[in-house]
């Protein structure tokens, strides 16, 4: 949402800003974020996401909570770049090592960013009996075969953070940002 939504909602004229203050994990939660949003002072533009592009950069974050000693963050982020790499998308993903959370766990996102202003997005949490390699391989593999989905517009694939769905029924045509599901 952070580096995939909101960058879209901004180019809308959104103001938003939103901060992790303590991640939470499957299955208890617990988490906590902070989502500031200022009033919309005028119409919002228009967002036409056409042409995909040439993908231009790609970052990340793996972070896990309670789970240092493991190496978690290490492992889903070395296997993540290793694959971005070999499929011609070089990236370089923080490594994030938690102690705020109420219970250990993890989570991988990466994102990529294109010269149309597109962003594609792939993320998965950690889970019971789910390897941090396997994490590091799905998000690699997920972002890949969103990127090789061209030419379709990147923001109306089914892995990507933010969906544009146009209405039909509206008396004027009229886009919709709505959050996707993985």
């Amino acid at each position: 949402m952070q580096h995939v939504l909101r960058p879209l909602l901004a180019r809308i004229g959104v103001e938003a800003e939103l901060q992790v203050i303590r991640p939470g994990y499957v299955p208890r939660g617990g988490g906590v974020i902070e989502l500031s949003v200022r009033p919309v002072r005028r119409a919002l533009a228009p967002l036409q996401l056409t042409e995909q592009g040439a993908v231009r950069e790609v970052s990340g974050i793996a972070i896990s909570s309670h789970l240092q000693e493991r190496q978690v963050s290490e492992r889903m982020a070395s296997v993540c770049e290793i694959e971005l790499a070999a499929a011609g998308l070089p990236c370089k993903i923080e490594r994030v090592h938690d102690h705020s959370a109420p219970h250990p766990g993890a989570s991988l996102a990466v994102w990529a960013t294109t010269s149309t202003g597109c962003i594609l997005g792939a993320d998965r949490a950690g889970a019971l009996r789910r390897s941090s390699e396997t994490i590091g391989h799905f998000v690699a593999r997920t972002l890949v075969d969103d990127w090789q989905r061209a030419p379709l517009p990147t923001a109306t694939r089914p892995t990507s953070s933010c969906s544009l769905l146009r209405s039909r029924r509206a008396p004027r045509p009229t886009w919709y940002l709505g959050s996707a599901t993985m």
